[in-house]
């Protein structure tokens, strides 16, 4: 085996035959051999032994280019957000929020976790809608009885109706300036005014009373600013310095702490302490030159708040120690890695890992051009392969391998649902413009292809499903021709004389040689009889001379 790289630049020298499916060696090699390639690679293997990349090449030194590997780097999780949802295909995301809070969301913007944030930055450090309290007359509480300005003389004022009379309407004015600051002419919310009875309609709330509006309001979660203006006066709303500190930063330190700080230098120089950490420090282990932070997400360690990790997307430590990233199965996760010499190696298998591709040579390796032809093999071993007008889907099937595909090709109004096997084949049997069928047993659909079925070099993996192909019979052919089929592998029939194609006219009854032919072999016969005769005669003479002369040798030495 030898391993190449799969960046970017290499990985033309394999074609991607599965990406993100997971498959055993087993499975891969199925889908390789029936794709008719001579090598297979295993990338992105997993602790159970199955691999998530599955390659196919058939040109062994461009595969081998990159060299074999001999150091590779196994990633081992130190910290996770524990959001694995072990599915791909949908989008995640983490952020760094104004709040100083690490979010992790879907694609619907759901939160599914979180850490960190800094309560004097809620709201991003502006106007608190949850904090606002506006009260006109609530100076008025408390009218000593006896006094008569036209109401009951005998009641004092108590606070309901005056105490907080104003708070849901302060409370929607700093949340309009959220979501419509213009409303305010301000450019954002972190400084604005409105006029302290703007929405007030209720009647006088305090009779003989010099009424004031008094309001209290926080800039995110720090102390409360207040005030006390006459009615017709403005409130100005100022959250500009506090905001201005509700600025974070996520860092891969190189003491091995993933930590949240408050602040805009990522050298900690201004910082206002860490908000939250993820305690791994002195757990980084081998630095791995492929994920320092240069390679990562805009070339640094770390990201500032307002910023995302998509899927796929991360984050290096200065010296590739620690990576963080944001997995296609929806978990963030924190690694480092340790050196392994060689293969990693899982079940005494020999397998690839990141970055890296076991690469492996099939044996006995047929031909899948061949697989599904028909051909009229003559008298003298010459093979007529057979045209489509002379073939004509029969009702009887072809497995292909399980958990082999053939994407495309569907008959309209397909899928079939809540089918079986059974039930699919006899749907198929029954169209006339059906080729094949793919059962798909996990969700009980049939899909019936048609004609343009190509299973000879459209096949994917894809599991719980098994695909079937009509086998081809003989129509249109001369009655002098046998129509009975023998099934051969497809390195045979690569190997016959290849002659003309068949046709209708094809008479198959022609003797193996023509009258003129066997007369002229015939008297070659008959020489090469006369010859071996002569031959055979000379041989005789040659033995009988030989003895008589070694009869009168032997005379001649008793006489002397």
């Amino acid at each position: 085996f030898s391993l190449k790289s799969t960046d970017d630049t290499t990985t033309s020298s394999m074609d991607m035959l599965a990406n993100g499916q997971t498959l055993t060696k087993e499975q891969c090699t199925t889908l390789g051999s029936n794709l008719g390639y001579q090598y297979i690679g295993l990338g992105n293997a997993q602790e159970d032994g199955t691999n998530q990349q599955c390659y196919g090449s058939n040109n062994y030194d461009q595969t081998i280019s990159n060299g074999d590997v001999s150091v590779t780097y196994k990633p081992t999780n130190i910290w996770s957000s524990g959001t694995w949802f072990g599915e791909s295909g949908s989008t995640w995301n983490t952020s760094l929020t104004n709040e100083g809070r690490l979010l992790v969301q879907d694609s619907t913007g759901n939160i599914l976790f979180q850490v960190g944030g800094s309560k004097p930055c809620w709201w991003n450090g502006g106007p608190n809608p949850d904090s606002v309290t506006g009260s006109f007359g609530g100076n008025c509480i408390g009218k000593p009885k006896g006094i008569d300005c036209g109401n009951p003389s005998s009641e004092s004022y108590g606070s309901d109706g005056i105490q907080g009379n104003l708070t849901s309407i302060y409370k929607q004015n700093l949340l309009d300036s959220y979501s419509n600051p213009e409303k305010f002419n301000a450019q954002d919310n972190s400084s604005f005014s409105f006029n302290a009875l703007d929405g007030w309609g209720g009647e006088d709330p305090a009779y003989c009373c010099a009424k004031m509006v008094d309001y209290a309001y926080q800039c995110g979660g720090n102390e409360f600013k207040t005030g006390s203006v006459s009615g017709g006066s403005a409130i100005n709303i100022d959250c500009v310095e506090e905001k201005k500190t509700c600025v974070f930063y996520l860092i891969l330190q190189d003491d091995g702490n993933l930590c949240i700080y408050q602040g805009v230098d990522p050298n900690n120089s201004n910082s206002q302490g860490a908000v939250w950490c993820s305690m791994t420090n002195g757990k980084q282990l081998t630095a791995n030159p492929l994920y320092t932070s240069g390679n990562g997400k805009n070339g640094r360690n770390y990201i500032k708040s307002g910023e995302t990790l998509e899927s796929g997307e991360w984050i290096g430590s200065t010296n590739g120690s620690m990576y963080l990233t944001m997995q296609d199965d929806g978990n963030l996760v924190l690694y480092t890695f340790t050196k392994v010499v060689g293969c990693l190696t899982n079940n005494d298998e020999i397998i690839g890992k990141t970055n890296n591709v076991a690469v492996y040579k099939l044996d006995n390796l047929g031909l899948p051009g061949n697989l599904g032809k028909l051909a009229y093999v003559d008298k003298n071993a010459t093979l007529h392969e057979y045209p489509n007008s002379m073939l004509s889907p029969s009702n009887e099937y072809l497995p292909l391998d399980p958990n082999i595909n053939v994407p495309g090709s569907d008959i309209s109004g397909m899928p079939l649902t809540n089918s079986n096997q059974e039930s699919c084949q006899t749907t198929c049997d029954a169209n006339s413009d059906c080729y094949g069928y793919t059962m798909d047993n996990g969700l009980n659909n049939c899909w019936l292809k048609d004609s343009t079925m190509n299973y000879k070099s459209g096949m994917t993996y894809y599991p719980n499903v098994q695909t079937y192909i009509k086998k081809q019979q003989i129509q249109n052919i001369s009655s002098s021709c046998n129509t009975k089929i023998n099934n051969i592998d497809s390195i045979q029939y690569e190997n016959y004389v290849k002659g003309d194609q068949m046709n209708e006219d094809f008479d198959c009854s022609v003797p193996l040689i023509d009258n003129k032919t066997k007369s002229s072999l015939q008297i070659i016969q008959d020489k090469l009889n006369k010859l071996g005769s002569q031959i055979t005669e000379n041989t005789n003479n040659d033995k009988s001379n030989g003895e008589s002369n070694y009869s009168m040798m032997d005379q001649q030495k008793k006489n002397s």
